[in-house]
């Protein structure tokens, strides 16, 4: 693990963290899922910590990710 981080300057965590942002961003944008639905597909146990952590990384909730994309 230590020379995946080394190599791509980014741990194994926070790798798994953005690619389910990215494809939390994607259905979001592109499905009429619930925030609850998009979380389960994300990989998320909890929609409350999938919604933590999508603000924590985007600056905005997951419902006003949605809302701003259409």
């Amino acid at each position: 693990f230590k020379q995946i981080k080394k190599a791509f300057h980014i741990s194994c965590g926070n790798d798994i963290i953005q690619s389910r942002i990215i494809h939390a961003k994607n259905l979001l944008t592109e499905t009429s899922l619930s925030i609850g639905e998009i979380a389960e597909q994300c990989g998320y146990k909890s929609a409350i910590h999938f919604s933590r952590q999508f603000k924590q990384h985007t600056g905005v909730s997951p419902n006003l990710w949605k809302k701003s994309r259409h």
